[in-house]
């Protein structure tokens, strides 16, 4: 009887372990195309936070309209990833702060370019004279 019981208990936490393990499920849009869809969709938030009424709604329906569209992505998929995500916050974290490295690796970028632009003009600025002079 009692090996019985053992064998039992065993079985019981094998199965308990099995159903604990947790596998992610895949999206439907793949994640570094996901990450450039919300930060398109998150600029469009921003930009329509003064807007209210139905102006608001219009002009969000466009805008996401607009985002699919460049990003080749139907809208149920997107709906589709985001309730996945909804529901795995520990990798919704994971794409959010990837995110958040790749705005601003991007934003560190533009700058730089944007400072070689402006030293290029200021080089270019100077007079013939300010060269001879020195």
């Amino acid at each position: 009887m009692n090996k019985i019981t053992n064998f039992f208990f065993l079985l019981m936490t094998i199965l308990v372990l099995n159903s604990c393990s947790k596998t992610q499920a895949p999206l439907p849009i793949e994640e570094d195309k996901l990450k450039e869809i919300l930060i398109d969709v998150h600029m469009a938030e921003a930009a329509m936070q003064p807007i209210l009424g139905l102006k608001k709604d219009s002009l969000k329906e466009l805008y996401f309209s607009q985002i699919f569209e460049i990003h080749q992505v139907h809208p149920v998929d997107f709906e589709a990833t985001m309730e996945i995500l909804q529901t795995d916050p520990k990798r919704m974290k994971k794409i959010y702060k990837s995110l958040t490295e790749d705005v601003k690796a991007k934003k560190k970028a533009y700058s730089e370019q944007i400072k070689m632009k402006a030293d290029s003009i200021k080089s270019m600025s100077k007079s013939p004279q300010d060269t001879l002079s020195r």
